[in-house]
């Protein structure tokens, strides 16, 4: 299976690897990765333990097992890391809901404790939102078609 994520990988040999915690991911773009496809996939044990404790919500607030979104693509529009313990991601994530196309434009901060990285926020940009008169863009899925020939119809 192609990872989620869209990096153009195995689930297994990207972001599976961490989600299934046989390794950890190495930087805050990697982090930020598994945590888009642990949103795909309904995987709420994965953000709560890749979210700092200092800031992330109870274990219930995240069953996304009934969560109406697909997640359809990721776009990283840039990374860095402040220092060795400090990084940020830049990012949209594209979701489908009833046929509607929406993104998710944030910039995260990562904070890396004893050699392990973790999401601590998130600031969410103006633009995030349903996205209007979508049916004619190409598919953030990546697949070539049209969004109205192509993940409008998951619903």
């Amino acid at each position: 299976m192609q990872c989620p994520c869209r990096s153009g990988q195995l689930y297994s040999t990207c972001c599976g690897r961490f989600i299934q915690q046989s390794e950890i991911p190495s930087c805050p773009q990697s982090l930020m990765r598994s945590r888009y496809t642990a949103f795909a996939l309904a995987d709420g044990q994965y953000l709560f333990h890749s979210w700092h404790e200092s800031t992330r919500p109870d274990l219930g607030s995240l069953d996304l097992t009934d969560d109406p979104q697909h997640w359809i693509g990721l776009q990283i529009l840039g990374h860095k890391l402040s220092d060795e313990q400090h990084g940020e991601v830049e990012f949209i994530a594209y979701s489908c809901v009833g046929g509607a196309l929406y993104q998710l434009r944030e910039r995260s901060d990562f904070l890396c404790e004893q050699g392990k990285w973790y999401y601590v926020s998130g600031d969410i940009h103006p633009q995030s939102g349903k996205i209007k008169n979508a049916a004619n863009l190409p598919c953030p899925c990546l697949s070539g078609k049209k969004f109205k020939k192509c993940c409008a119809r998951l619903d």
